[in-house]
């Protein structure tokens, strides 16, 4: 495989999960999977590691198979390489924000205990990390899908439906308590 074609199937990846959206990721991320002694999840949960990898799997399937339904021109791959292009250092920015607020508050649970200010402060962080994320994710969506023909449109807003059913099909299979 060609330097470039690595490079656009990467890029084809940061745009399927651009346009995909980030559904999967704020559940992954709750779910502690720690082991019997994570604070808050119940032991009968401790599949949901294994559950939040199989939702992953399927989503990431769900829009691989919408790529192979739904090929773009040459045309619309270039563009989309220049919107993505156009915000890489938000992209990587983006990511480095989350990260770091997801180890921070990891680390003030561990030093504070779940109850803390600082566990709280640190919670807040991975909030607005989120939120971020998702603001990031629509703007440069809204770039991308004027690129598509209304065909590919519907393409993707049913591989959206379809991602969003398993994972509320999956969520509810993990029977976390309300």
């Amino acid at each position: 495989m060609t330097a470039l074609t690595m490079k656009t199937r990467r890029l084809l990846w940061i745009a399927t999960f651009v346009l995909g959206g980030v559904a999967w990721t704020e559940p992954v991320m709750a779910v502690d999977t720690g082991g019997a002694n994570a604070p808050g999840v119940p032991a009968e949960s401790f599949g949901a590691g294994q559950k939040m990898r199989e939702i992953f799997r399927s989503v990431r399937g769900c829009f691989q198979a919408f790529r192979r339904e739904t090929p773009l021109s040459a045309e619309q791959k270039q563009k989309v390489r220049e919107v993505l292009a156009s915000h890489r250092s938000e992209i990587r920015a983006q990511w480095e924000k989350g990260r770091e607020a997801r180890r921070a508050l990891e680390a003030a649970t561990k030093t504070s205990g779940p109850d803390s200010q600082a566990t709280r402060q640190a919670a807040e962080k991975v909030g607005e990390a989120v939120r971020d994320r998702a603001l990031l994710k629509a703007k440069i969506g809204s770039e991308i899908r004027p690129l598509l023909t209304p065909e590919q449109q519907k393409g993707l807003d049913a591989a959206r439906a379809e991602t969003e059913r398993q994972v509320d099909q999956a969520l509810a299979a993990l029977n976390l308590p309300h």
